[in-house]
């Protein structure tokens, strides 16, 4: 259960809300709606523990935001945030899923016919070109490459970071671009 009691939020020079009291119980679904500039992402936010209160209390069941752990708070708590710096590769549900997993670092997607390294969050995430034919990365459409087939080799490393490089066959040779019928 999620509660927050007489919630006050502010920003430099200016009160956002004042004595907020709500209680979140398990499977209820809430909107929180108000114009830009009225506080629902600083809300958002200090209900999920990633920001604190100018008043007030958050907790997480029975427990304080800031006395809870943050990983358990993870898996309990997903925050979908309005606006990212890049497209996001996966559906929202993988989205919003990926919250649920506080220890993994890094997600791993084959089969996109393209290399793929990116930082979204806490999370890195890799796509491996295809065995086959590549598509063109940056395209509005399904467009093939002329880029040979490749693979990605994986390094854990003991301090638990990743090194990792797509390496594309040099032995082959494509001169005309392949036809994909279904487009």
């Amino acid at each position: 259960m999620l509660h927050c009691d007489h919630v006050t939020l502010s920003v430099p020079g200016r009160v956002l809300c004042r004595n907020v009291t709500l209680t979140v119980e398990p499977g209820q679904l809430w909107a929180v709606l108000g114009v830009n500039g009225s506080g629902k992402t600083t809300l958002l936010h200090a209900l999920s523990g990633l920001a604190g209160c100018s008043g007030g209390t958050v907790r997480l069941n029975g427990l304080t935001m800031e006395a809870g752990d943050s990983r358990q708070r993870a898996g309990e708590i997903g925050v979908l945030l309005q606006q990212e710096d890049t497209n996001f590769w996966g559906s929202v549900l993988e989205y919003v899923l990926l919250g649920r997993f506080p220890q993994a670092k890094v997600v791993l997607a084959g089969h996109v016919h393209q290399a793929f390294d990116q930082q979204y969050g806490s999370f890195r995430v890799l796509a491996t070109p295809s065995t086959c034919a590549q598509f063109t990365p940056g395209t509005a459409t399904c467009v093939m490459d002329l880029r040979p087939p490749g693979y990605r080799w994986l390094s854990l490393l003991s301090d638990g970071s990743i090194r990792t490089e797509v390496m594309w066959l040099q032995d082959w040779l494509m001169t005309k671009r392949p036809r994909d019928d279904r487009i």
